[in-house]
């Protein structure tokens, strides 16, 4: 490579100015990332954010190993009789839905 030193004329091709300002050397041109790059940062970043939101959730409303003993000690852990699950939690809808079927059947086999 050639060295320029002040009193060496630097050629520019023709309509050139000499005026054009050069790059800073202490300030690096920021390169944009491609798409691949750019898309895969987003669904890392979604992932992360998803992991840290289920973590949340589970810190709220799952019991502790400690709480857990002491729920299973009160024998809150047991299972309920029918009756107490249905007054507490409601029936399930695949029952409702078999009550309602039978209901009908009894209804269009005593109609008039």
């Amino acid at each position: 490579m050639a060295e320029t030193t002040p009193s060496t004329e630097i050629r520019r091709p023709p309509g050139v100015s000499a005026e054009i300002s050069q790059p800073a050397s202490d300030v690096a041109p920021v390169e944009k990332p491609d798409r691949v790059t750019a898309v895969s940062n987003l669904a890392l970043g979604s992932l992360l954010m998803a992991i840290e939101a289920l973590d949340d959730w589970v810190d709220r409303n799952v019991p502790s190993q400690a709480q857990a003993l002491e729920q299973r000690a009160k024998g809150q852990g047991a299972l309920l009789p029918q009756s107490e699950w249905e007054a507490t939690y409601g029936r399930p809808e695949e029952d409702r839905l078999r009550l309602a079927a039978m209901g009908a059947a009894m209804s269009a086999s005593t109609g008039p």
